[in-house]
């Protein structure tokens, strides 16, 4: 992966054995996967959407819960 992919994206793992994909930028869950070296393959195309004012965005929500808590 490389330094820009590595900045822009984080991996989690999950209690179930798969791997996450989460964007930095956007925080919307690009991919899962059950190898975490397979994220790295679809983490170059994704594109942050724009997000809009009351949508029920779960990055909208987080960035609500960083704000107020």
């Amino acid at each position: 992966m490389s330094n820009v992919a590595a900045d822009k994206f984080a991996h989690r793992p999950n209690v179930d054995g798969t791997f996450d994909s989460i964007c930095r930028v956007c925080f919307r869950t690009i991919v899962k996967s059950e190898k975490e070296e397979s994220l790295a393959s679809c983490e170059p195309v994704h594109e942050c959407l724009p997000m809009t004012p009351g949508s029920n965005d779960r990055a909208l929500r987080l960035l609500e819960l960083r704000t107020f808590a």
